[in-house]
């Protein structure tokens, strides 16, 4: 087992013995740091643009389908 994994096996027990308290660091460079937590996406948001991106991509097979329909129908 290497140096490091031995000391810090070491210190992971005196944590959790109560000798030793756990300490977080927060770091300008966190996840806490400005702009780089992600913003919830609002749902609606991301439907619609699904709904978008869907519809376009079966557009072409609708309208085709439209099409023959008012092609074949009699005047």
């Amino acid at each position: 087992m290497p140096v490091s994994l031995k000391r810090l096996q070491a210190r992971q027990e005196r944590v959790a013995s109560g000798l030793e308290r756990k300490v977080t660091r927060v770091t300008s460079k966190g996840p806490k740091a400005k702009g780089v937590q992600s913003k919830n996406l609002n749902p609606y948001l991301v439907g619609f643009l699904l709904f978008i991106l869907v519809g376009g991509a079966l557009l072409p097979h609708v309208q085709r389908y439209i099409m023959g329909f008012f092609a074949s129908a009699e005047i």
